[in-house]
């Protein structure tokens, strides 16, 4: 065998054994658990703003209270929306890294592949389909 054909062999297993997503790599747990994290900022962020809204109503008169507690919730979402910005940056670079990455990677394993097997299968090409009929059959089964 060579080393490609390990290779290949050692990409499948992992990609057909693997619980996880298969761009990102997380689980459906740390998802639930990022979303559940989001929603209790949202719940701190309301509560922050009502206090300071408070605050400032003790403290200025009521349009300026008002005033301020609206230039205060369009900081944090423009704080926010910058680090939404920042992160979706982050994870299409990410994204298209590894996408490179499959990409070399396969082509790299279907040249070796075609100069390993492109002979004989041009020499029998009905056991060359029903082999690869057969073998998408049961990856096929094992994915589903």
């Amino acid at each position: 065998m060579t080393p490609y054909i390990k290779m290949a062999e050692h990409l499948l297993i992992d990609r057909v054994v693997s619980k996880k997503f298969p761009i990102t790599g997380k689980s459906k747990a740390s998802f639930g658990l990022l979303a559940l994290s989001g929603f209790f900022f949202v719940v701190g962020a309301g509560f922050f703003i009502h206090a300071a809204h408070i605050w400032f109503g003790n403290t200025y008169p009521p349009e300026i209270a008002a005033a301020y507690t609206g230039l205060l919730c369009m900081g944090l979402c423009a704080i926010a929306a910058g680090a939404m910005l920042v992160i979706i940056k982050q994870s299409r670079r990410k994204v298209e890294q590894s996408t490179k990455e499959a990409i070399h990677q396969v082509q790299g394993l279907i040249n070796a592949a075609n100069d390993e097997f492109g002979e004989p299968i041009q020499e029998n090409p009905k056991t060359a389909v029903a082999l690869a009929t057969a073998l998408g059959m049961a990856v096929g089964n094992k994915l589903f």
